[in-house]
């Protein structure tokens, strides 16, 4: 046994009056402060999209907001796990080059569906928690980089309304993976320059890699999620990156612009492949009109005056804006305000540092993509589009609370920074939440910017739209006849009129309102779209063959226009030149599934039912719930008399739309050759698909009363039935 006795002579009583604390460890700490910013953006954001505002919206997109269509619910590539080869083989031809977006829009897609009352608030949600994840990665960043006020600066980030805007919009997902993806790629390859040096106390579950050839390897992966993600924000990378390395070292170093090569080098990639693609798709427009070149540069300049004004003063934010007057007053400001805004960057250098220098310069980076190109589709005419501030709007925040946490007052009185810090969040929250709860619906949106501004053309156009879907044809005409009488110059209410009309099937009027549309302007799309397809209705083919050829100078790769050119041929029966035109089409996108579908019909025609059948099963493969598909498939089946496997094509169809009569009344049809030509057939068996077929003959007869041989078909049915039921 040892005789050395344990002694307590270091212990000392603690003094009378002494408080004992008991603290959390560092790791602890962080962990507490991340789960703070992650309930704050969940409060702020995560509760308005589980509420249901989508009434008004289209019944087979409830929730969903414009741009949303193609990207989501109208998206056949998400209606089967076969999509996920077309959005990686081919990602280009979708919305966004966002393969990973894709990719997750799919999973999502097969657990809750794209057209159930709650599917938007099933994309919301991982939204927000690709958002929640892009705040911790930022104030990590900021963090590292040892600047004041970096929790704030993320808590203001994540509940800011600019922000918000675009993590309650499903379609914008590629901006939120990009952001995340792009924040991580900088904080491990700020590790790798030293700029992120490695604290002295690290949790393993979070520690990053020693090595610099790890570190290497893992800033390439997580710069390819990022191009994945967004391109846009991957093109930042290389310059924020040397930008905040100028902040932090007041000079380029050789080795910093050595590591960041290939991020520059994805910078020129990446920005010479989008202006590729867009000059061969012709999307976007790359002057202003009615605009002298020298103009552009003011309109940038305007643009990033809004968009800084927007982060600074986040109040009374829209889903769209008018287009700024050209030449105006606002142009002046906007010159002046950047100007005066840099000039006092280069004068607080003396207070501040070179700290507002590189704001700026990271803010301006940050905005390029979405200045590029001046006017857009998708900002439905006007120039800024909130949702593009997502990846920029952290620069002016950090920078702002920055200069202010780092205050000499501020160090002196920290209850009242905090209680500025605190007043200032909660305010920026509220707007955060009163913009959520517009944008759970389509139908909310824009009756807000309508109640903001009366005058908005781009919302009654879209509020029109939305009565054409659901087929309010009276309350479309109102919205569009107001929209004429504010813009009578404008071509896109006249463009939308003729839609109108061809959704009341009075296609001679739609031409009338396309016409009136080309005299202003003689190149619109749209409007020469709606001709063609008006005088193709009235089968006027000669012109409309005519008007088509015209679009396909402006757009040659557009598989829509190859597979309409296909149509009128079929039409003329000038088949060899249909086939051309179908088989040119999926040359160009083999996810065109209305071309493959009228090429399968075209070889039904000739004769060549096998080579029909399988066009229509790539269709299937594709798009598991194209109805034309399962219809024509169905009908080529019964041709071939496999009546049975024809059946089943038919019951899917129904599935999809059970108001179809034709749909009902194929399925009678093979149920009849079933019982006709099957040779192992018990009695009851013939007995139960004789009631049942005629069970769908009546129903096709209650859905089309037009057609009286469906309720002959229907006793003719019941009556073999009951002949075989009593034995005759």
């Amino acid at each position: 046994m040892s005789r050395i006795r344990p002694t307590l002579s270091e212990f000392q009583e603690p003094e009378p009056g002494t408080q004992l604390e008991v603290g959390l460890g560092e790791f602890g700490k962080k962990i507490l402060w991340m789960l703070l910013l992650a309930t704050i953006a969940a409060v702020a954001i995560g509760v308005i999209p589980f509420v249901d505002a989508s009434r008004g919206d289209p019944p087979a997109r409830p929730g969903f907001l414009d741009q949303d269509g193609p990207r989501i619910p109208e998206n056949p590539l998400l209606r089967s796990w076969t999509g996920l080869k077309y959005i990686w083989s081919a990602p280009h031809r979708l919305p966004d080059f966002s393969p990973i977006t894709y990719t997750t829009y799919l999973l999502e897609a097969r657990l809750w569906g794209t057209e159930r009352p709650l599917s938007a608030t099933g994309f919301r949600s991982v939204n927000l928690l690709i958002h929640i994840a892009a705040a911790i990665a930022l104030w990590h960043l900021l963090a590292r980089l040892e600047l004041p006020g970096a929790w704030l600066a993320a808590a203001i980030f994540a509940v800011h309304p600019a922000n918000v805007s675009a993590v309650t919009w499903p379609g914008q997902r590629p901006w939120l993976l990009g952001t995340w993806m792009g924040l991580m790629t900088l904080i491990v390859f700020f590790r790798l320059t030293g700029l992120n040096p490695p604290p002295e106390k690290v949790h393993r579950w979070f520690r990053l890699p020693q090595g610099r050839a790890q570190l290497g390897a893992l800033t390439i992966l997580l710069t390819v999620l990022t191009v994945g993600s967004s391109p846009a924000v991957a093109a930042m990378l290389g310059p924020v990156a040397l930008l905040l390395s100028w902040w932090e070292r007041g000079r380029f170093r050789r080795g910093d612009v050595q590591a960041a090569a290939p991020l520059l080098g994805l910078t020129l990639l990446v920005t010479a492949g989008a202006l590729m693609l867009a000059i061969r798709q012709g999307a976007g427009e790359f002057s202003l009109p009615q605009c002298p070149w020298w103009y552009r540069p003011i309109a940038i300049v305007q643009q990033y005056a809004f968009y800084a004004w927007l982060t600074l003063v986040p109040m009374g934010i829209s889903f769209a804006y008018a287009p700024f007057p050209r030449f105006g007053w606002g142009a002046l400001l906007s010159v002046g305000a950047v100007a005066a805004a840099t000039g006092g960057a280069v004068w607080a250098r003396r207070h501040w540092g070179r700290g507002p220098l590189a704001v700026m310069a990271v803010f301006a980076v940050s905005l390029a993509p979405a200045v590029i190109y001046v006017e857009s589709r998708e900002i439905y005419g006007g120039w800024v589009g909130a949702q593009r501030l997502y990846p920029g709007s952290a620069a002016i925040i950090t920078g702002v609370v920055a200069c202010l946490a780092g205050a000499r007052w501020a160090l002196i009185r920290r209850e009242a920074a905090l209680a500025v810090g605190a007043i200032a969040l909660a305010t920026v929250a509220s707007a955060g939440v009163v913009e959520a709860s517009r944008r759970t619906s389509q139908q909310r949106l824009w009756e807000h910017v309508l109640q903001r501004d009366p005058r908005n053309v781009v919302a009654l156009v879209r509020l029109a739209d939305s009565a054409i879907r659901r087929r309010e044809f009276t309350t479309a005409s109102g919205y569009l006849q107001r929209a004429v009488e504010i813009r009578p110059n404008d071509p896109d209410p006249l463009v939308k009129l003729g839609e109108l009309e061809e959704a009341r099937r009075q296609p001679e009027r739609a031409i009338v309102h396309y016409l009136k549309a080309l005299k202003l302007d003689p190149d619109h799309f749209d409007a020469n779209f709606g001709l063609a397809h008006a005088l193709a209705t009235q089968k006027e083919s000669q012109q409309a063959l005519e008007q088509y050829q015209k679009l396909l100078t402006m757009r040659p790769e557009d598989p829509i226009l190859h597979n309409n050119i296909g149509l009128l041929h079929a039409d003329r029966g000038e088949f060899e030149q249909a086939e051309q035109s179908y088989r040119r089409a999926l040359r160009i996108d083999p996810r065109a599934t209305a071309a493959r579908i009228n090429l399968a019909t075209l070889l039904y025609r000739r004769g060549e039912i096998e080579s029909a059948v399988r066009e229509l099963t790539v269709v299937l493969e594709i798009d598991r719930d194209n109805f034309d598909a399962f219809m024509n498939a169905g009908a080529m089946l019964g041709q071939m008399n496999q009546f049975e496997k024809a059946a089943v094509l038919f019951r899917r169809a129904i599935e999809l739309d059970d108001q179809m009569a034709a749909a009902h009344a194929n399925l009678a049809n093979a149920l009849l050759g079933q019982e006709l030509f099957g040779k192992d057939l018990t009695r009851g068996q013939r007995i139960s698909l004789l009631s049942e077929a005629a069970h769908h003959f009546e129903k096709a007869a209650e859905l089309d009363p037009a057609r009286p041989s469906y309720r002959d078909s229907a006793q003719q049915a019941r009556r073999r039935a009951s002949a075989l039921q009593s034995g005759s």
